[in-house]
């Protein structure tokens, strides 16, 4: 059993990070076209404020997929597990 959850885990990290790496490089493409129209004033700003919108948005997505699916996945195992203990009594 406890087997199954650490592959589980390990899985499921796996992905996460498949995903965090894809939607970081899908922010990156969806702010382009923005950067390329703005390039004078990317230019411009202090490398500082450059943090462009793509970003954020990998960012964001990131952050979600990081945090809130394996929480998920990890109440679901919880729930499982518990489910499967009460069947056994």
């Amino acid at each position: 059993q406890s087997s199954v959850t650490t592959t589980r885990a390990v899985m499921l990290s796996r992905t996460s990070l498949a995903l965090l790496r894809a939607g970081t490089r899908l922010g990156h493409q969806a702010s382009m076209p923005a950067v390329r129209a703005n390039s004078n004033f990317y230019w411009a700003t202090p490398p500082r404020n450059r943090v462009s919108v793509g970003t954020k948005v990998g960012m964001g997505v990131s952050l979600y997929l990081v945090w809130f699916l394996p929480l998920c996945a990890f109440l679901q195992i919880c729930k499982n597990y518990r489910t499967e203990g009460e069947d056994a009594e």
